[in-house]
């Protein structure tokens, strides 16, 4: 849910709103926005500290964390969740690569009741978002890996060039043309939508120079 004009979830005076593993970005207000007693105006989680392999922070004891990766605010990208302990101290470990550079949280009670996204918190140490030039080719998982229907792809270069970087079906057909264009080097990333795909398994091919890598791809609609 995203590119609303205003905020985008809006919860006014009714209870029990659970929001589980949604995306949400790029609105002109909150993604989540609670008032006049919504969701009892639960107070989002906090967090402490966030690397790529596990994020911490503070909420309510015994309510359900989802932490979600975004390059703003509100929730992109789900990365997880976890449940807070009895002293309401909570901790993901992260699998998969970070696509974005913050990641937030929402917290949910034992009714059912949702919060706003916490503050953002900015991730240490991921590579793509250093301005750095990497000292080798890569082509990154997908993230997230099975998705529907979007999902980020990120890869790196040590020299300029033209990248192409192309999505095929399991036949070897040609889906998707997602970048045929002369790039720097450096870390670069994609959206991949595939709305308009059936489920199945699909195969990403990146070509820089004599360098070529695939990656596999899980389309669950």
């Amino acid at each position: 849910m995203g590119f609303n004009d205003q905020c985008g979830i809006y919860i006014d005076t009714s209870l029990s709103n659970s929001l589980n593993r949604n995306s949400i970005s790029k609105n002109g207000g909150k993604g989540i926005e609670t008032i006049n007693g919504g969701n009892k105006d639960i107070v989002p989680p906090l967090i402490l500290s966030a690397s790529p392999s596990i994020v911490t922070g503070t909420s309510s004891p015994g309510c359900i964390i989802e932490i979600f990766s975004d390059d703003e605010d509100e929730g992109r990208y789900f990365l997880g969740s976890t449940t807070a302990d009895s002293s309401g101290n909570f901790a993901l470990t992260i699998t998969e690569p970070i696509p974005l550079s913050h990641v937030t949280a929402t917290c949910t009670d034992a009714e059912g009741n949702t919060s706003e996204f916490s503050a953002p918190f900015i991730v240490t140490n991921v590579k793509f978002v250093k301005n750095e030039i990497p000292t080798e080719f890569g082509l990154h998982q997908n993230f997230p890996n099975p998705f529907n229907p979007i999902t980020n792809i990120s890869w790196q270069s040590p020299v300029s060039g033209r990248h192409t970087l192309k999505v095929y079906d399991i036949l070897g057909k040609e889906v998707a043309a997602l970048v045929n264009d002369e790039k720097e080097a450096g870390y670069h990333s994609i959206d991949f939508d595939a709305s308009n795909l059936t489920s199945g398994v699909y195969f990403c091919r990146l070509t820089i120079k004599e360098f070529h890598s695939t990656i596999r791809m899980i389309l669950i609609r």
